[in-house]
């Protein structure tokens, strides 16, 4: 949120008028409204560590969105920004709530050959242990990720990771958090 804030030194904010930016907070403030052809608006102010910044929801995500937008919820938001000579906001496009950020797990292996000498071992895992999250295999040696299909989804409970890790190794095995900055917008 410092980003939005006009800088008396700089003669402006650090944030550029129109680039895509994430932030992440706490609702501290919604006011909805109608707008003249009648469909919920909001202006919600988020609040951070370093301060908090108004943003802007347009009806169409509003409406896409609404049930993560209540006071006192903690999201990510992804939004364009509208910065002005005194101001910034932020024009929403995207909210997550902070304990519903997808996740994926990663398996990282030397070579596809290992990859492949391990493929009935991790497929034995998947069947005892199936999920949401969706694995990705790296391979070192040709530097390429393989996503493995939806219906090879896993959970990520502390044994199935054990199990994975006593595969392919400790350091090998990782559960990442998806970006949000490069997420799609569900089209409801």
């Amino acid at each position: 949120s410092s980003d939005f804030i006009f800088d008396e030194e700089e003669g402006a904010a650090k944030a550029v008028d129109e680039q895509v930016y994430v932030m992440g907070g706490m609702i501290s403030d919604l006011n909805v409204r109608l707008t003249r052809k009648n469909q919920n608006m909001a202006f919600v102010t988020l609040e951070d560590l370093y301060g908090t910044i108004e943003i802007i929801v347009f009806p169409n995500v509003y409406q896409q969105y609404r049930e993560f937008l209540v006071e006192d919820a903690k999201v990510y938001v992804r939004g364009r920004a509208s910065v002005s000579e005194r101001e910034g906001k932020l024009i929403a496009d995207l909210f997550i709530p902070m304990d519903k950020l997808p996740k994926d797990v990663w398996i990282q292996t030397d070579d596809i050959n290992s990859f492949i000498r391990h493929q009935d071992e991790l497929d034995e895992v998947i069947r005892n242990a199936p999920g949401d999250l969706s694995i990705s295999i790296y391979s070192r040696a040709e530097r390429a990720v393989k996503k493995l299909p939806s219906y090879k989804n896993i959970s990520a409970d502390e044994d199935t990771v054990s199990k994975l890790a006593a595969i392919f190794g400790k350091n090998n095995v990782r559960i990442v958090e998806a970006s949000v900055g490069k997420m799609k917008r569900n089209k409801r």
